[in-house]
């Protein structure tokens, strides 16, 4: 499982351990990780009678105990949790260790998780740089999330995940499998981490338990596919094994073939791009509204306020060619009004307008503030799901706005001030006159 690109000498030292490196003629490794009876379910004769996933298919085995594969195809296991309390020398030696003692000369870590955050990331990967040429060696689980990729507390594993011979993108553990707005985002994101065009033949998925044909359809769609012919991995599937297997040959109908056509993204449109890092954008600039013509407010006296925001002040319903009203209904916005001693929390109506009731306890300021879950404002607006973050990289957005749907491609959402026109953002929409 040694890293793609590395020197004639090392592939040559590779193919001697038994170990066949990533090439243009034999680029797939796929990785089979379970208890010794999922094993046997994932390289024996299938339900239906076809062929399991073999050393044919370049498979490798973690583990070196139950042996469903020649030794060759043996990579050790080093879990991450207790390397993430050590030195970089320790971490070093400790895989260097492991890598010796496998068939297969290679080791993987399971996993870079939340342990890695901060300074042990920093220790992995000055531990993979110490290894020198056998860091190639090494492959890591990452059991990503959206702070995986965006969180400057993470920028330690992400230069590990730099580093690494492989990695392998946990998209299913703890029984919750990555969402379809995750398959767009992440993967792209890890070829991003990974910097180099040649790294991504590096980088891959691996499926855990759950439904296959799901996650195998996602995994086939846009960006993720190119990970995926990389070849995958089986991550203690469980009653999964099968379902896996048929999946697998799916994609891969024979070991040294072409694999299964992958299906196109639902790239948003640049234009939804656009509106996408103008929304971000707009957490600092503010949304603008015409001046309220209310009576004053006085406090301890209710009041009665109409906030017009107007048909399409965010650009999303021209951007995704639906009306402004039906925008407002997808949006499921809502205003929070603040003002002295009471926060009122309204919805947004598909004219544009919230419409609350406040009674202010005192004099003072009178605050807005628009709240969009714009993540699945634009799913429903545009009735399904959109590949966000290619359509930002293609049009050059700003990072900042990347990272925003990075950071929770499901849920992601902009929370901005609302200011009369012509003042600055944040500033106050009205003013509660004292009590007579």
């Amino acid at each position: 499982m040694s890293r793609l690109g590395i020197s004639a000498a090392c592939l040559a030292a590779a193919a001697a351990a038994g170990l066949t490196a990533a090439t243009p003629a034999d680029a797939r490794v796929t990785l089979l990780d379970d208890d010794r009876a999922g094993l046997e379910r994932l390289v024996g004769v299938q339900p239906g009678g076809g062929a399991g996933i073999t050393a044919r298919d370049n498979a490798y085995q973690v583990g070196l105990d139950a042996p469903a594969l020649p030794s060759g195809r043996r990579a050790a296991r080093v879990p991450g949790a207790p390397l993430a309390a050590l030195t970089p020398d320790a971490i070093a030696e400790r895989l260097r260790e492991a890598i010796a003692g496998s068939g297969a000369g290679a080791v993987i870590v399971d996993d870079v998780g939340a342990a890695f955050r901060g300074a042990p990331g920093d220790a992995l990967a000055d531990a993979l740089e110490r290894l020198g040429a056998r860091r190639a060696d090494v492959s890591l689980y990452v059991a990503a999330t959206g702070a995986t990729f965006t969180d400057p507390a993470w920028a330690g594993a992400r230069a590990a995940m730099s580093r690494a011979g492989r990695v392998w993108l946990k998209t299913g553990a703890g029984g919750r499998q990555w969402t379809a707005a995750e398959w767009l985002a992440w993967p792209r994101e890890a070829a991003r981490v990974a910097a180099a065009a040649a790294r991504r033949g590096d980088l891959h998925v691996a499926f855990g338990a759950g439904d296959q044909a799901s996650a195998w359809s996602r995994a086939r769609t846009g960006y993720a596919c190119t990970l995926l012919r990389n070849g995958p991995a089986a991550y203690r599937l469980g009653g999964s094994s099968a379902a896996f297997v048929a999946e697998y040959r799916r994609a891969f109908p024979s070991p040294k073939g072409p694999p299964a056509p992958c299906a196109p993204a639902p790239l948003a449109a640049p234009a939804v791009a656009r509106a996408v890092e103008g929304l971000v954008g707009r957490e600092a600039s503010g949304v603008a509204i015409q001046p309220l013509l209310v009576p004053p407010l006085v406090a301890g006296e209710p009041a009665q306020l109409t906030v017009q925001l107007g048909a399409d002040p965010l650009g999303l319903a021209d951007a995704l060619g639906v009306a402004p009203e039906r925008m407002w209904e997808a949006a499921r916005a809502r205003l929070r009004v603040t003002a002295p001693g009471v926060v009122v929390d309204v919805p947004v109506e598909g004219d544009g307008a919230a419409r609350l009731g406040l009674t202010p306890a005192a004099a003072g300021p009178v605050t807005m503030r628009l709240v969009l879950p714009a993540g699945p404002a634009v799913r429903r607006a545009a009735g399904r799901e959109l590949d966000l973050v290619g359509a930002l990289e293609a049009a050059g957005a700003a990072r900042a706005a990347i990272d925003r749907v990075v950071a929770d491609p499901e849920s992601w959402g902009a929370d901005m001030p609302v200011q009369a026109a012509g003042s600055a953002p944040g500033s106050p929409v009205l003013q509660v006159l004292p009590a007579a």
